[in-house]
This record gives structure tokens, sequence and C-alpha cells, in this order.
């Protein structure tokens, strides 16, 4: 949030634990009622990925110039980093699979047939992992 409204920076830690307590409330309310709450987020950052995916295809499907990179850094500079690139891919994937492990916890809170139902979101996050990953490759 910092990073969009610079003038927060100062209140970094305070915006952390405000985000934390609200995360905790609502992480209270219970599965069913969090997982609905987390839904919309999680939405709209499915759907922006598909659209940058989608506008990327379609301005290569058109024929047009890729975009610009804004500045380039020397190799000096971008070599040590990579292996900072490399453990912070490695933390994501890990994030990911907590989350379908944590998916895969929850198969109680799941409406009849609760099996049935877990494997058809184990599939939809499979190929929306996959699609994601593939597209922004």
């Amino acid at each position: 949030m910092t990073s969009a409204f610079p003038g927060l920076l100062p209140f970094r830690v305070e915006l952390a634990l405000v985000s934390l307590f609200l995360l905790t409330l609502i992480n209270l309310r219970g599965v069913r009622e969090s997982a609905s709450i987390f839904a919309l987020p999680t939405y709209v950052f499915i759907f922006s990925m598909l659209a940058m995916i989608g506008i990327g295809l379609w301005r290569m499907f058109m024929g047009l110039p890729p975009v610009e990179a804004v500045a380039s850094l020397p190799s000096a500079v971008i070599a040590p980093t990579s292996v900072f690139l490399i453990l912070r891919a490695f933390a994501s994937g890990c994030s990911a699979m907590t989350g379908t492990e944590a998916m895969a916890d929850g198969v109680a809170a799941f409406k009849e047939p609760q099996a049935k139902n877990a494997v058809v979101t184990l599939l939809w996050m499979a190929v929306i992992l996959s699609t994601l990953f593939l597209g922004m490759a």
C-alpha cells in the first residue's frame, strides 16, 4: 500500500498491524464466512491477470510492438539479485502449496457431496494456476 501511496510510508508498521487485526477478525468468523469474504480479492486478482494475458495476446496477434521496458539495469546489479529472485519464486510456490493444503484440510466446509466438490475445486485451481503460469511465461 505504501508503494501506491508514499505518504503512508511512515505508518507502515501501523498499517501492517491493522491489516493483521482485520485478517484475524475475518478468520474468526469461520471457514465458510471467511472464504466468502476473501473470494472477491481472489477473483479480482485472477481476472486482472487473465486480462493482462489477453491484452498481451491481442497485441501479439495484431502485430503491435511489445511494450518497452522502462529502464534496464546493468548486469552487475542483476546477477546478485538472481539468487533472491529464485528464492522468492520458491517462496511463492510454497505459498501456493500451502493454499492447496489449506483447501484440502477444509473439505469438511464444502457442501455435499464434499469429496466431489473438493475434486472439482482442486481441478479448477490447477487449471487457473497452469493458465496464469503459462500466460506469464
